[in-house]
């Protein structure tokens, strides 16, 4: 082998090998790929994260990463999903296939006794996580009613949620399990006008949460 071969292969053997991920953005139960999703790659030695846009066919491929362990992170207005994957030096990782879960939404109106109504009222879409061991009902979404009384709590993950509607000035409701024992225990709102107070409702329209139905939200669901 000649000089300038040895060179070559010096050059070959010293040169860092990379690796690649490629895979297709589609919508969970179909194969209809996410058009525009952005795809996060985050992990290795990379400080920064590389981002790029699903096109019409939902594809994404990243190149020349270093070896490691990856997180894949894929968002999209009203989806959202990620997965960890790990590749090797020189390693060619293709047709991951992550599924997106499109999010819900839950819309109404909030109206008083006369049937009028109710502009400016804080509506939230609650639902039971666990903290410390204890279910605690948790808003998840917060809207307020516009000047016909309407509201739209969007971008809701698959769940089981319940509605309410809060007093005026009242901005936040957290309910612990065992308060549903006792009635208007979270539901008690500042008074509005001499002689009159709104008590926290919960839809179908009870201020005790024991009344209040269930919102079963599948993927995009729009109650």
């Amino acid at each position: 082998m000649n000089l300038l071969g040895i060179f070559a292969l010096a050059l070959f053997v010293q040169q860092p090998r990379t690796a690649s991920i490629a895979g297709t953005v589609v919508q969970v139960g179909t194969s209809q790929p996410v058009v525009r999703a952005v795809v996060e790659m985050r992990g290795g030695s990379a400080r920064e994260p590389v981002v790029m846009t699903t096109g019409n066919d939902g594809k994404f491929e990243f190149r020349n990463l270093p070896a490691g362990r990856y997180q894949i992170k894929v968002s999209r207005a009203g989806y959202q999903e990620s997965r960890p994957v790990s590749v090797d030096t020189g390693q060619f990782v293709k047709d991951i296939r992550v599924v997106m879960v499109p999010y819900g939404a839950i819309s109404g109106r909030v109206y008083d006794a006369n049937g009028d109504p109710m502009a400016q009222i804080t509506v939230q879409a609650l639902k039971y996580v666990y903290a410390e061991g204890a279910p605690m009902l948790t808003a998840m979404r917060t809207d307020q009613t516009d000047d016909r009384g309407e509201y739209r709590l969007f971008w809701l993950p698959p769940g089981t949620y319940y509605v309410t509607a809060l007093p005026l000035g009242t901005s936040d409701v957290v309910v612990k399990m065992f308060e549903a024992a006792t009635p208007h225990a979270a539901g008690r709102g500042p008074a509005t006008k001499t002689g009159e107070a709104y008590a926290a409702v919960y839809y179908p329209g009870t201020a005790d949460i024991q009344g209040a139905a269930p919102l079963e939200v599948r993927p995009g669901a729009d109650f």
